[in-house]
């Protein structure tokens, strides 16, 4: 137990090292983009920007581009949502009836019993069944032959 509270303490350590770390790197940060931003604008940056040509347009059709984009993938996974129910629901509805079934508390039927014997036919009624003869046994190192 001793060896972990020991990582977990070095991984805070680690963590409170690396976050000073990175707020200094951020401090500085912000001060150099803040002195570019102050700076004029230099003639060639002048000359790109009066090249570029708004996109106030494109703006407004991305927009309705990612809705649509939406609605077909909304579209899709209701779609398949319903023909996977249509394919295996009724297998998925009897899995839930039977996880939902309350075990049953009745008795068992009792086992038929007929109140009545049919009728067999006595031993001296019955007709005799004919007896087959048997084929004799044949070896198969023997090879038979014809003149019998």
């Amino acid at each position: 137990m001793k060896q972990a509270g020991a990582v977990l303490l070095l991984f805070l350590l680690l963590g409170l090292a690396l976050s000073v770390a990175l707020s200094r790197v951020g401090v500085q940060a912000v001060d150099v983009w803040a002195e570019q931003a102050n700076r004029p604008m230099s003639a060639t940056e002048a000359v790109l920007q009066s090249r570029q040509t708004p996109d106030t347009d494109s703006q407004r059709n991305g927009r309705s581009g990612w809705w649509g984009a939406g609605l077909l993938a909304l579209g899709v996974v209701v779609v398949g949502g319903i023909l996977l129910l249509l394919r295996s629901g009724t297998t998925f509805l009897r899995q839930w009836r039977l996880l939902r079934k309350r075990p049953s508390r009745r008795r068992q039927a009792p086992t038929f019993v007929p109140d009545y014997l049919p009728l067999y036919p006595e031993p001296s009624q019955v007709r005799p069944v004919p007896r087959v003869p048997y084929l004799p046994e044949v070896s198969d190192d023997v090879e038979p032959s014809l003149d019998s």
